[in-house]
């Protein structure tokens, strides 16, 4: 579970999202999602903001994809 600001940065960020992301959670912070997860996944903050854009509603976001092992 993660917290983002409206520049798609981590606010805040559980450990089990920190594991998967393969980082420390302090190191998710200030952080945009491109720079956590790399271009594949982070291309799907558009799709996000799309839909904020139009109603400001979105609640929850899940992306799928594969991350880099660090």
């Amino acid at each position: 579970l993660a917290f983002m600001d409206t520049n798609f940065r981590y606010v805040r960020v559980n450990q089990t999202l920190a594991a998967l992301n393969g980082l420390p959670v302090e190191e998710h912070f200030g952080r945009t999602l491109r720079e956590v997860l790399g271009d594949t996944l982070a291309d799907e903050q558009h799709v996000v903001a799309e839909q904020v854009a139009v109603d400001r509603s979105t609640r929850q976001s899940a992306a799928n994809g594969f991350i880099k092992k660090r």
